[in-house]
């Protein structure tokens, strides 16, 4: 029961760092709080306790990557003009 509680801890600190790393290299200043952290927590103790303690580490850098690749896509999305314009001639 003690790796669950170690891991859980450990992904709710390391994805709660990822998620405030993210959202301010994005630039925003006004969020509301991660439900996600919370989950990521929950997921990596219970990986770790059922599969494999390196499943943390795993779920880790997966929320990285997705966090990351959102991210570029907000800024390439907000770069372009948008295409429904309204106008119908």
């Amino acid at each position: 029961m003690s790796g669950f509680v170690i891991h859980f801890a450990l992904g709710c600190g390391v994805a709660l760092l990822i998620f405030l790393a993210v959202t301010w290299w994005s630039g925003v200043r006004q969020f509301s709080a991660p439900f996600a952290v919370v989950f990521i927590g929950f997921t990596c103790g219970l990986l770790a306790h059922f599969v494999s303690p390196w499943a943390t580490p795993v779920v880790l850098v997966l929320y990285a990557a997705v966090s990351v690749n959102e991210m570029r896509l907000g800024r390439s999305a907000a770069g372009k003009p948008s295409s429904d314009t309204g106008n119908r001639d």
